[in-house]
């Protein structure tokens, strides 16, 4: 996949082309997988600020509200979620080629060489219902 392109902040319209995924994440004394969906918008790319679903391991904190964004995105996504287990339903490879609405923004943070560093992120509002 090649580098993410700038997109113009807001609403649009997009397709989830990839799933970036980061298992086992230190959050403090939280353990997280993380997901990044990849969003085609108009020929450019953007990715998500990310969904983190907090996990259960031994040697770390665990607090099922912290779950809040990943619940959301399964309850826009239309995926249903499996109470009665620990292991997540959600497959990533199931939602590439989803056509949904996002918004834009721009992330913005000083690094650690006191540099401001910006560039779009998004995250999705809802999926595209498209009558065919």
């Amino acid at each position: 996949m090649r580098s993410y392109d700038s997109v113009k902040t807001g609403k649009q319209n997009a397709k989830i082309v990839d799933v970036e995924v980061a298992t086992d994440i230190r959050f403090g004394r939280y353990l997280a997988d993380v997901y990044k969906p990849v969003y085609n918008v108009d020929g450019g790319t953007v990715k998500d600020n990310g969904v983190f679903r907090y996990k259960k391991a031994d040697g770390f904190l665990y607090d099922p509200k912290k779950n809040w964004g990943y619940a959301r995105f399964l309850n826009v996504m239309g995926i249903k979620r499996d109470r009665s287990s620990d292991t997540p339903s959600f497959k990533p490879e199931n939602i590439i080629g989803e056509l949904v609405t996002i918004e834009v923004y721009e992330k913005v943070f000083t690094n650690a060489f006191s540099k401001v560093v910006k560039y779009p992120v998004a995250r999705v509002i809802s999926t595209l219902d498209i009558p065919f």
